[in-house]
């Protein structure tokens, strides 16, 4: 696996795209199939951050040197921070380094746990999934996460959205077939994923700070708290649903703060019409980041 990139030369308006996902986590495409596209695009560089996916990262970058593109070591890591569930993004980990992976394993072996036994709850319900090897196919077949979940009922008719889901997994813990989703067996704690990262060579950055929903919102003060406890690198800033304010803040704050900027949309997917395909972000968003990483811009 090639941590770094410090060969690579690029226009300052040069398409990159720093976070973006596959079935190898949460994602519907394949890594092949995202990668087709993106040199189908012309991407420049781009960073396949799969959640707790250390151990795959090489074989993307391999498949992707194939076919012409840069690809960054990278990965998205579920943490919490006094409870609040809050994603990191881990740029240039030495693969060599067993810390980080051995949190990124810990997390999906809890969630491969917890998926089979909502499985096992389904079908004493009597849902019967007759696709499930087709469905999961990327996964040979067996769940791996609450999102597997989700995807089975869908494909079966049993829900139409994540709203009927809710109230199914609620019976199920109800009726005591299931014990409640736990976030702290499905996370890591954020300090000693930042150490883990560090000791590995890694950048790390705070993911979505304004993203919401189920996320907290990083204001500047809840970015000051978090800061005094946790070195971290930089925030992304640019972001698809972040608020152009929202955006500016993040800014300005990275410049006081003496903060890397990170860009990246987020994409999951490429097949349904409200899937977020990747977005073509120009490299000098983010030069700062890149330049640590080993990647130089043309003046």
């Amino acid at each position: 696996m090639q941590r770094l990139t410090p060969w690579l030369t690029l226009s300052p308006d040069a398409p990159v795209d720093l976070q973006m996902h596959t079935s190898n986590s949460d994602g519907s495409c394949t890594p092949q199939e995202l990668v087709d596209y993106l040199v189908k695009e012309q991407f420049a560089l781009v960073a396949i951050t799969d959640h707790e996916r250390v151990d795959t990262v090489a074989q993307v970058q391999r498949y992707a040197a194939e076919r012409g593109l840069h690809v960054l070591a990278a990965v998205e890591m579920s943490t919490n921070w006094h409870g609040r569930p809050t994603d990191i993004l881990c740029f240039g980990f030495d693969p060599a380094h067993h810390g980080l992976g051995e949190l990124a394993r810990r997390v999906r072996d809890a969630e491969e746990h917890w998926a089979r036994q909502m499985l096992d709850a389904l079908e004493h319900e009597g849902y019967r999934f007759a696709r499930q090897q087709e469905v999961l196919k990327n996964h040979r077949g067996q769940p791996k996460n609450a999102g597997d979940i989700y995807e089975l009922l869908l494909q079966h008719g049993y829900v139409h959205n994540e709203q009927e889901f809710n109230p199914l997994f609620e019976h199920l813990v109800a009726s005591g077939l299931i014990q409640p989703y736990d976030p702290y067996r499905m996370t890591n704690d954020l300090v000693a994923v930042v150490a883990a990262a560090h000791q590995s060579g890694a950048i790390c950055i705070l993911a979505h700070p304004g993203r919401g929903g189920t996320y907290p919102r990083y204001t500047p003060t809840l970015l000051d708290q978090l800061l005094a406890e946790v070195p971290l690198d930089g925030i992304e800033a640019y972001y698809p649903t972040h608020s152009d304010e929202q955006r500016e803040e993040y800014l300005a704050y990275a410049r006081q703060h003496n903060l890397l900027v990170s860009s990246g949309s987020d994409s999951h997917g490429l097949r349904a019409a409200t899937d977020r395909a990747p977005i073509k972000y120009p490299a000098r968003l983010s030069q700062q980041l890149l330049e640590r990483l080993g990647v130089q811009l043309r003046a």
